[in-house]
């Protein structure tokens, strides 16, 4: 398939998709809300419980005296994290439990094409979510505050959107092997919390635990979001090391991930097929 083809192909499926999240309109809206929910619950909790040290406390261990944009860049990301997951590997099984998953592949485009499809869906919603967020965070600190960092910080988590998503396609290949997605996305999602550090500095985990979550291209994209617009230290000291970084994963994870999704074709193929899920 020729490269236009591909990307008429990828257009078409995200257009359905934004088609049917339109006849739904609630669930949007509660997708828009739950980072400001999420971030609510430990600023409540800190402002009820926290004693007179507290504000000296949190910026020696983030780096920032800003706890409202550091918690809601947390549960933001972590949102975004978690439908990536989500939205990739409930199409997959939501086909295959309808039985129309084989139908669906046996089109000309090829299948790793539509669920690129599903990825463009889910990250023009990820930019929806993200600017409401920021919006809101304008409107709470001073519009002035960020600036066109806000901007930058659009442009960081698109690009770390890319790793993410990757990781959705390598979910989706784990999904046709399980035929499970709920309670393992609930599972992925309480660890990719952890790893990421959405309401805490990633340094305070144990040093395995580091070592693991600075593997995960979520904490870069996350850490990289804080510091564009709270000031915080970069990773690796400069924005261009982290960028570098950055820019790595979104090579390295995607190529991982089709051949992840490619061997579980051929092992489902060999199989059988699909239909037989």
């Amino acid at each position: 398939m020729s490269a236009p083809s591909a990307a008429r192909a990828v257009l078409a499926v995200a257009s359905n998709h934004l088609r049917m999240m339109s006849r739904t309109p609630f669930y949007l809206l509660m997708d828009l809300a739950l980072p400001l929910l999420i971030a609510a619950v430990p600023m409540l909790l800190g402002r009820s419980f926290a004693g007179p040290g507290a504000s000296s406390a949190f910026s020696a261990n983030t780096g920032t005296n800003n706890p409202f944009l550091f918690m809601l860049l947390g549960s933001t990301q972590f949102v975004l994290v978690g439908g990536a997951l989500f939205n990739v590997g409930s199409w997959v099984r939501r086909e295959l439990q309808a039985g129309t998953l084989e139908s669906v592949f046996a089109t000309p485009n090829q299948r790793v094409t539509i669920v690129l499809g599903v990825c463009v869906y889910g990250l023009l919603k990820d930019l929806a979510i993200l600017v409401v967020s920021l919006s809101v965070a304008c409107l709470v600190l001073g519009a002035r505050s960020f600036d066109l960092r806000v901007v930058a910080a659009i442009g960081w988590m698109v690009l770390g959107a890319i790793p993410t998503y990757a990781m959705a396609v390598a979910y989706a290949a784990l999904v046709l092997q399980l035929r499970e997605v709920s309670a393992l996305t609930q599972l992925l999602q309480g660890a990719t919390g952890l790893l990421m550090g959405v309401f805490f500095p990633v340094e305070i985990l144990p040093k395995p635990l580091q070592v693991l979550a600075w593997c995960f291209p979520p904490t870069w994209s996350i850490h990289g979001m804080r510091s564009l617009l709270l000031g915080m230290s970069w990773r690796l000291g400069a924005l261009e090391r982290d960028l570098s970084v950055m820019l790595a994963l979104a090579v390295i994870f995607p190529v991982l991930a089709l051949l992840l999704f490619r061997r579980a074709e051929e092992k489902l193929l060999a199989a059988g097929g699909f239909g037989g899920l």
